[in-house]
């Protein structure tokens, strides 16, 4: 293999393992945080002077907290379409950073792509990347704002009737 390709590889590598430690973070901080508030409930439940309507939703609580995590996967993070719409959000971001750091790199002259035919497809993947990371953010703010309003000139107190 060319030094390119290992260093590719080595980058990919690092890349997975980063993703699965944060992973592994955000899940043990949940976990850690869930634990704790458990334990908070439990011990309020067990002190003497507690109201019993109080003890009644705190045990609602309990049970709604264990429906939720036994969700499936994908409905305990809003859905298929908002893991993909965080999924375009990364590689979107990912591809952007990447091939404008190498654009940067090239036109510093730090390093060498071989032929200035090179800049193109890393301009044009830019662009598609930046597009990629902006298109979730962009989508959820129209359907926000179409949602909002209900089309009506009544709403409005300026318009005519």
């Amino acid at each position: 293999m060319r030094d390119e390709e290992i260093v590719a590889v080595i980058v990919f590598g690092l890349g997975i393992g980063a993703v699965v430690a944060m992973w592994s973070v955000y899940h043990t901080k949940k976990h850690a945080t869930n634990t704790a508030r458990l334990d908070v409930i439990n011990k309020a439940l067990d002190h003497p002077d507690l109201d019993p309507d109080v003890k009644a939703e705190m045990v609602r609580l309990l049970e709604e907290d264990h429906r939720e995590s036994r969700k499936p996967f994908l409905s305990q993070y809003g859905g298929i379409l908002n893991v993909l719409r965080s999924l375009c959000l990364i590689i979107g971001w990912i591809v952007f950073l990447f091939c404008g750091l190498v654009l940067l790199l090239d036109i510093a002259d730090l390093m060498e792509l071989g032929s200035r035919y090179m800049r193109e497809p890393l301009l044009v993947f830019g662009i598609l990347g930046f597009i990629a990371m902006t298109l979730p953010v962009a989508i959820r703010e129209l359907l926000a704002r179409s949602g909002g309003s209900t089309g009506t000139h009544g709403d409005n107190p300026g318009s005519p009737p």
